[in-house]
């Protein structure tokens, strides 16, 4: 698990995707993300995708990438480059939905609950637990006990 974590999760420009979930290209980053995993845990074909996050001990990867992308967005919005903060600021506060970035901080903070001006409330942390408290009790006690 550590050289796929190492090889596969490096993610590059993955903070300016549109991550839509009705976007096919996403979906389709995400299942070959969960094949990887079931073939390096030997697990067969059929196991359902919500136990592959909890086998891994990992944030499901659309978690990951939302967590990658809000820090870029903050690091943006608080860049000591005026053209850069311009920039970050028109595109989360005005252009919204014409801009990636904007859309994907939408989508973001509506993921998680927070209002957009609530944008720094939504920390790694909270999106831990977030991804934490969509697992089904049933699905990690069958973990355990395979």
């Amino acid at each position: 698990m550590p050289l796929l974590i190492s090889y596969c999760c490096s993610l590059y420009g993955c903070v300016l995707w549109d991550i839509r979930p009705t976007h096919s290209d996403f979906e389709s980053a995400w299942s070959t993300w969960r094949s990887g995993v079931r073939r390096v845990w030997g697990l067969p074909n059929r196991t359902h995708c919500a136990l592959i996050h909890v086998i891994s001990g990992r944030l499901p990867l659309n978690d990951e990438v939302i967590k990658r992308m809000l820090s870029f967005t903050r690091n943006c919005l608080t860049s000591d480059n005026e053209l850069v903060n311009f920039v970050a600021r028109y595109a989360v506060w005005y252009g919204r939905m014409m801009s990636p970035l904007g859309r994907n901080t939408f989508h973001c903070c509506r993921r998680y609950g927070a209002a957009m001006d609530a944008l720094w409330s939504v920390t790694p942390a909270c999106i831990f637990k977030a991804a934490k408290s969509r697992y089904d009790i049933s699905q990690v006690c069958t973990v355990h006990i395979w």
